[in-house]
């Protein structure tokens, strides 16, 4: 099944690459980079959520500025980088109130606190 996935995100990330659908494209490697998360190929995973991350940061959408965020750190946290899981929560609290959406930034600031108690939550990041 994660094969199948996997070939139709691959082909919606060349896709939206060639005609310039940065968004397409953050959601696409995301999606990738999950089912290399499950496969236990942590590297390539952390690469793809990275580049997925920063083409959010550029484009400057909020909502998938978070999204992504989320499942940044719920990969860190998983790998036990405990600090930089924190860090990355800290970025997008300070990115919602930011953009003055403070509503939005209760569940990181939820997940930062709950950060502190061991062992790290296990929540898996919501699928989109």
């Amino acid at each position: 099944m994660n094969r199948e996935a996997m070939k139709d995100y691959e082909k919606a990330l060349e896709i939206a690459d060639r005609i310039g659908d940065r968004m397409t494209s953050s959601i696409a490697l995301t999606n990738i980079a999950d089912i290399l998360f499950e496969q236990h190929e942590f590297s390539r995973a952390e690469m793809l959520y990275s580049r997925a991350l920063d083409i959010c940061r550029e484009i400057g959408t909020g909502k998938a500025r978070e999204k992504t965020s989320a499942i940044w750190v719920s990969f860190l946290g998983k790998l036990g980088r405990k600090d930089q899981a924190r860090e990355a929560l800290r970025r997008s609290i300070a990115l919602l109130e930011e953009i003055d959406a403070p509503a939005r930034a209760v569940a990181p600031r939820i997940n930062l606190a709950e950060s502190f108690l061991s062992p790290w939550p296990q929540r898996s990041p919501s699928k989109r």
